[in-house]
């Protein structure tokens, strides 16, 4: 049988791929394995609205026009109790313009790894790849949290976005190359859904947690979560059958199968030559 008829045995939209479709759009908002990435992911997009919120300040006297960074902190006070990378390190006035600029690094980060997570990911596989940018994207989320200074923040935020950027694209064709094809359009919306949550998830977060380094931490910390239900993710069998690997293949399709409460004990594809 091809492919497509094997995922019709196995269960094209079982209760294993369910589980597996729900981590990766979970991960991508912040309901199951699927759906789980895409919330975390939306946290992660919309962190700087947040931590670079820019409060109410004034500057005594007010005919005072600061020559310096360190004399700017000595006539401003702000007026607002909100706690941001721009009361920390000052980003008003001519350095305003860094906490946009830490907003624009995030999404360059996003364009370069869409352009270079997907060829990677079609020459040596989706799940090694999905489950490195998630784990190094966690790890430059701490290093935005525990940023010492405003450039080691704003290049913390390229390298997530980077990640963010890459894991995404890999996560939606998981989502699609689990199931079969009668499910995709499914799949797809909900991924689509699941990070829209997540944005309204991230703004009930802030409204609840000020401190910008403990909500930076409090939103990135999920990551371990998804990155511990993504381990046990099986490779495409897709991009298995694509490449040639049809043994490797029929063993993914037996695991869905099983899990699936389907146990197939004769799963034969026909053998694809290059």
């Amino acid at each position: 049988m091809d492919l497509e008829e094997a995922l019709q045995v196995v269960g094209a939209f079982g209760p294993y791929q369910k589980r597996a479709v729900a981590v990766l759009v979970l991960t991508q908002v912040g309901t199951v394995v699927i759906c789980v990435f895409q919330v975390y992911m939306a946290c992660q997009s919309m962190l700087i609205v947040l931590v670079g919120s820019t409060p109410e300040y004034r500057i005594e006297p007010q005919d005072v026009v600061p020559s310096s960074q360190q004399e700017l902190h000595q006539h401003v006070s702000f007026t607002e109790d909100i706690d941001s990378i721009v009361t920390e390190w000052f980003l008003i006035k001519q350095q305003a313009y860094k906490v946009s600029l830490a907003g624009s690094l995030f999404f360059a980060g996003l364009l370069v790894g869409n352009i270079v997570f997907g060829p990677l990911s079609d020459r040596i596989g989706r799940r090694p790849v999905y489950l490195t940018g998630l784990f190094f994207e966690v790890i430059f989320g701490y290093v935005t949290a525990f940023a010492p200074s405003y450039e080691v923040f704003a290049v913390s935020r390229l390298l997530v976005g980077l990640m963010n950027g890459g894991i995404g694209l890999v996560g939606f064709v998981l989502t699609q190359e689990y199931v079969g094809r009668s499910y995709w359009a499914m799949t797809g919306t909900l991924t689509s859904i699941s990070f829209a949550v997540g944005i309204a998830l991230f703004a009930a977060l802030g409204y609840f947690i000020r401190p910008w380094r403990t909500l930076a931490i409090v939103a990135n910390s999920s990551g371990i979560l998804f990155f511990l239900m993504s381990v046990t993710l099986p490779e495409s069998p897709r991009w298995l059958y694509s490449q040639g690997q049809t043994e490797q293949a029929e063993e993914v399709l037996r695991y869905m199968a099983l899990r699936n409460g389907n146990a197939v004990k004769h799963l034969t594809l026909l053998v694809v030559y290059y």
